[in-house]
């Protein structure tokens, strides 16, 4: 999970956006890495057009639990009971995500981190970190399932725009962008403690020896 993986870039962190919430464990798990965060969850908890968009269904085929839930046509009610814990912190947007993130910026909300994890295709991914660096140009920007080849085009793409430096670990499978002028090598601690340095790639991105 990439904001749990951020503890010095997301320290100050206090509003963050989650670009599809679905059952809700990425926002849960985005308030769990920062318990005083603010989620705005943006989503259509569309179950029938989940099902019917093949690149949609495939982001659950391995789930089996997802595909009951969604086969049930109870995505939001999902939702809500299982961020129900958090409901005085999390802020469900019913709507696409560039409405979503439209309407946080028409609140005046102060979005530090925007969690991409919606439609998975190539162009679904740039429109929405566009979007993101549009609306809320001083956001974090980060997301999961690196292992997607149409995330990876994506996000790389991006950052071939913008200048952003990709920092990803394919085994943790998570992704996020850091500004050119922020440290040149970034050190996380694992799981198990040990430490995980990042270098820089010739193509401009990061990872670690998985």
């Amino acid at each position: 999970m990439a904001c749990a993986r951020l503890p010095s870039a997301s320290s100050g962190v206090s509003s963050g956006a989650a670009l599809g919430s679905s059952g809700g464990l990425g926002a849960a798990r985005l308030r769990e890495a920062a318990p005083r965060l603010a989620v705005y969850a943006v989503d259509l908890w569309d179950a029938p057009h989940l099902l019917a968009t093949p690149s949609l269904r495939e982001q659950n085929t391995c789930d089996a639990q997802a595909m009951a839930i969604l086969q049930a046509g109870e995505l939001h009610a999902a939702f809500l009971h299982n961020l129900w814990p958090h409901r005085t912190r999390v802020f469900p947007l019913r709507m696409p995500t560039g409405a979503g993130l439209a309407a946080i910026a028409r609140l005046g909300a102060p979005v530090d981190l925007i969690y991409v994890d919606a439609d998975h295709t190539y162009a679904a991914v740039l429109a929405d970190l566009r979007a993101s660096a549009r609306l809320f140009p001083d956001a974090l920007l980060c997301g999961d399932d690196w292992c997607w080849a149409d995330v990876q085009l994506a996000v790389a793409d991006f950052a071939h725009e913008r200048g952003p430096r990709v920092v990803s670990h394919p085994r943790e499978n998570w992704w996020w962008l850091r500004h050119p002028r922020e440290e040149a090598v970034v050190v996380w601690e694992g799981e198990d403690g040990a430490g995980a340095r990042g270098a820089a790639a010739n193509d401009g991105r990061e990872g670690w020896d998985a």
